[in-house]
């Protein structure tokens, strides 16, 4: 189980008020990440060493773009941060996290995926507001579904090319690298890949999640734990943290 996805199946305690991602308060959301804090001070700590203060960043499925905002704290951050969050709220409150920031942040309120349209996402009721997910047959019953947009990263006519990506979509990661990889091709230096990997072989698209990371595999990239040790990736058999590094760094 990744470090990420621990943490989401924790309530902020017995006795916390239910947190649903559609009408959480800023203040309640930034609580909630304030209680995990340790999690993305480890997960910070693994992206620093891949990025530079006047770096670009993606961040995809940013929520209230906590993981960020620490992220350009440790770096002493000039550079770009470019983040992407479907659920409307949650991209209101990414507005509020990088209001007074002295580097730019921009806010794109769509999903990246792998077509453009109109899709729903699952998310949860119970009070784990990073649990946010595309992938319909791991939605719980329970679960608010919204409609959100989505787009390839081609139609969204970003010309940035970022030097780190941070993907956290709860199991549409291969939708969002697939609609990305076109585009990758053509960018003058691979970025480094920080990516949660939803179920491993439970993942229910897992043959589409393998082909994904097998053609990162083929443009050079070498997948790694959080500990930065080789993996085969076919091999998880449950949700996991990993980095995609290009060989030639």
């Amino acid at each position: 189980m990744s470090i990420l996805q621990r943490i989401k199946n924790k309530l902020t305690g017995q006795n916390a008020p239910t947190l649903i991602p559609d009408d959480v308060s800023y203040l309640q959301a930034k609580q909630w990440f304030q209680n995990h804090h340790a999690v993305y001070d480890r997960l910070t700590d693994l992206a620093l060493p891949h990025m530079s203060e006047q770096s670009v960043v993606f961040d995809i499925g940013a929520n209230i773009g906590y993981f960020s905002a620490l992220l350009a704290k440790k770096a002493n951050f000039k550079g770009k941060i470019m983040l992407f969050e479907p659920i409307p709220n949650l991209a209101k409150h990414c507005e509020i996290t990088f209001k007074d920031v002295s580097y730019d942040a921009q806010i794109f309120q769509f999903a990246l995926s792998d077509a453009d349209g109109s899709f729903d996402i699952f998310a949860a009721r119970d009070g784990n507001i990073g649990w946010n997910t595309m992938v319909a047959d791991k939605a719980a019953e329970n679960m608010q579904r919204i409609s959100i947009e989505a787009k390839t990263f081609a139609s969204t006519g970003i010309k940035d090319e970022p030097d780190f990506i941070k993907i956290d979509v709860e199991g549409a990661e291969y939708k969002v690298l697939g609609g990305m990889l076109d585009t990758m091709k053509t960018w003058h230096k691979l970025p480094v890949i920080l990516c949660e990997i939803g179920w491993g072989k439970s993942h229910p698209n897992w043959s589409e999640e393998l082909a994904v990371f097998q053609a990162l595999e083929g443009m050079g990239y070498n997948i790694f734990d959080i500990h930065e040790q080789p993996l085969n990736i076919s091999t998880l058999e449950k949700t996991a943290d990993v980095l995609f590094i290009p060989s030639s760094q």
